[in-house]
């Protein structure tokens, strides 16, 4: 799995510009702390676009509606939550 977890690492770099920390858990999966302190759980590197785009659906909706996370998690995409 730590393979995996450098390869998600270096995919995310690419699609999510500026971010440079990740942590990674047998639990979670790889995960990020982005520079508002939200932490992201990604999981694995399984439909990685996809959820990078949820991830920037949810960050919108939070935007818009004035709201504050302090966790995102994508792992699944279809069943995606924040709190």
């Amino acid at each position: 799995m730590q393979v995996d977890a450098c390869r998600v690492a270096s995919q995310l770099q690419e699609l999510i510009p500026g971010v440079r920390s990740f942590d990674y858990s047998e639990s979670e999966g790889i995960s990020l702390l982005d520079a508002r302190g939200w932490k992201v759980l990604f999981g694995d590197s399984r439909d990685l676009r996809t959820k990078v785009a949820v991830l920037q659906a949810i960050e919108k909706r939070l935007a818009d509606e004035g709201q504050q996370a302090m966790l995102i998690d994508v792992r699944y995409p279809n069943g995606a939550y924040y709190r």
